[in-house]
């Protein structure tokens, strides 16, 4: 079987989306598979013998202000058939020298890809699969910007239109597929397909010195804390529990990138004795921590519903190690961890956050359990759905 995979995103060094790409390429590649990838992400991950990489040209900002002109430029670019980016995807298409493929599988973010897929599909009449990592073309008002409001009706249209004509579409969870069936899009149940992200196998030894960080009773934040998913009610609930329970906690390590808003509040309260910003890490630097921590943090935005599933989760999950989430009454991260007594889920509540974080430090019963395994991300399972799609 040979398949064309077009992302703009594709590495462990492309964010959460790129290394999502880079581990399904990587499972598809160890059970024999052949990729033509088309990326615009410049990476050496690895190189394969049944691995083409073909890169079309995104232009890249020198400063603030062509960063924020680019990003109303790529909102055109999600809402037009004929743009230069689209063009430069299907012109690297035709530098491949077999066009033959199987399967044509489009992945977003960014919506391009699909629009691009669709000029490809055209083309070759390949069984086409669309994969949505986050919703499109709405996103909850928190994460709404003036520039995903813009040209709003145009990517409505494309996305029925390449909804309509794609054979399947994956989505990450349930949540997402309720969420973007709402009118005015298409009705997409027949042909959804809900195929988690993958997890990671932890088998690494992590050095001596984080070990004997990571043993003192840190709370642990992998990525970048940004401005959405920056909670007050959680600063002042550790500075709360820090002051009730300091023998028992060490405070909350971040490793990653922080936002404004939250170091504005950390500042504000006075919580720089017990919350740590550590450096940037590398993705198997933090795959090594997320099996070590004494109990791993997941932050949702502060909405009613949510129609994510953090790829995150995957990896923490697979780390076999105590969760505590910070998530919406309704959302998938609470279906995956309803059943485990050991990945506990809050509400953005400061006393629900607080009595959260004395289950898991201060309880016995909690400091002494045995974690069950957790399937749901392992990726021969979610290879498993992946191979039966590709049958249809």
């Amino acid at each position: 079987m040979k398949i064309l995979i077009i992302s703009k995103l594709y590495g462990l060094k492309a964010g959460a989306r790129g290394i999502q790409v880079y581990k399904l390429i990587k499972l598809l590649l160890e059970e024999g598979i052949e990729i033509d990838l088309i990326t615009a992400s410049n990476s050496e991950e690895f190189n394969h013998k049944k691995l083409n990489i073909y890169y079309f040209d995104v232009p890249k900002p020198k400063n603030i202000f062509q960063k924020v002109f680019l990003k109303f430029k790529e909102e055109y670019w999600n809402a037009s058939v004929n743009n230069q980016v689209v063009k430069s995807i299907v012109n690297t298409y035709y530098s491949i020298k077999n066009l033959k493929h199987d399967i044509l599988l489009t992945i977003s973010y960014p919506f391009y890809t699909h629009i691009a897929g669709l000029f490809i599909h055209n083309i070759n009449k390949t069984k086409w699969i669309t994969f949505f990592s986050d919703p499109f073309p709405f996103l909850p008002e928190v994460y709404m910007k003036i520039w995903d409001k813009l040209f709003l009706s145009q990517k409505i249209k494309l996305y029925n239109n390449i909804s309509l004509i794609c054979d399947a579409v994956i989505l990450p969870s349930h949540k997402q597929l309720q969420y973007m069936n709402q009118k005015p899009c298409n009705n997409i149940i027949s042909k959804s397909n809900i195929i988690p992200h993958i997890g990671f196998n932890h088998d690494d030894v992590i050095d001596e010195y984080m070990v004997k960080l990571l043993n003192d009773n840190f709370l642990v934040y992998l990525g970048n804390l940004t401005k959405e998913r920056t909670s007050v009610n959680l600063v002042k609930a550790l500075n709360a529990f820090n002051s009730d329970y300091k023998n028992y906690f060490a405070g909350l390590l971040v490793f990653g990138r922080v936002s404004e808003k939250f170091l504005r509040i950390k500042k504000k309260f006075d919580s720089n004795k017990i919350i740590y910003i550590m450096q940037n890490i590398s993705f198997y630097e933090s795959i090594k921590i997320a099996s070590q921590a004494r109990c791993l943090l997941l932050i949702e935005a502060n909405m009613k519903f949510s129609p994510f599933l953090p790829s995150k989760l995957a990896d923490y999950v697979s780390g076999n190690v105590p969760i505590m989430a910070i998530t919406p009454k309704e959302s998938e991260v609470r279906n995956i961890l309803s059943n485990d007594p050991y990945r506990i889920c809050v509400m953005d509540d400061f006393n629900e956050i607080f009595n959260g974080l004395k289950y898991i430090f201060f309880e016995k019963q909690f400091i002494k359990a045995k974690m069950v395994e957790n399937k749901y991300f392992k990726p021969e399972e979610v290879l498993k759905a992946y191979k039966e799609l590709f049958k249809f």
